[in-house]
């Protein structure tokens, strides 16, 4: 039998994380993201801290995705990580307190903490937020004229044709292109979340 092709599920995962997969990083989040809370808490003793700790170090991992290269495991990497952060939010405080190992934390702390679905929810909503002001940026100047006062400012077609001395039809053209772009460039975030507001139903 020849296992020349097997890969480790933690490898694969890791391997999809890189890739960009917003599924494997939620799969990772799912998994770990309770026991780096209560990790945190036993160093910083605050529920909020902890949370904004762990939430960090996720952060940190999906914005560096690209260069993400672990050596040992998926769960000691990401303890040790937020052991290093955790102590570093202490020394930044003058508090030195705590300096436990790793070890001393198991799965059986993670009853105070929930998974949060709304925290990763807004990691991808951030992000979407971050996509669509560049896109919106790269658009020619009238165009992107057009789309903010409409979108953002929410003036009707007539009025923005009035501020911009320009028709109506141009106006109404700006906007469906506009549109028709986002929805091209961000298919992808927009299936995501139509995905994780079903399986939350």
């Amino acid at each position: 039998m020849q296992f020349d092709n097997f890969m480790h599920p933690e490898i694969l995962l890791i391997n999809e994380i890189k890739r960009g997969s917003n599924i494997a990083f939620k799969k990772l989040f799912d998994e770990y993201y309770s026991l780096m809370c209560s990790l945190a808490f036993e160093y910083v003793n605050d529920y909020f801290t902890a949370r904004t700790i762990a939430e960090d170090v996720m952060l940190t991992i999906w914005e560096k995705k690209e260069n993400l290269h672990i050596t040992c495991s998926l769960k000691q990497y990401l303890l040790k990580s937020t052991r290093n952060r955790s102590i570093d939010y202490l020394r930044q405080n003058n508090n030195s307190r705590n300096f436990l190992n790793i070890d001393d934390i198991d799965a059986a702390h993670t009853t105070c903490f929930l998974s949060e679905e709304d925290l990763f929810e807004q990691i991808i909503s951030d992000e979407l937020e971050i996509k669509i002001h560049d896109l919106i940026n790269k658009m020619p100047e009238e165009c992107r004229n057009v789309f903010v006062l409409s979108r953002y400012d929410g003036l009707q077609n007539q009025e923005i044709a009035n501020r911009l001395n320009i028709s109506i039809n141009t106006v109404k053209y700006h906007i469906k292109n506009a549109l028709s772009n986002l929805r091209i460039e961000l298919q992808e975030y927009i299936a995501f979340l139509i995905i994780i507001h079903l399986v939350n139903k």
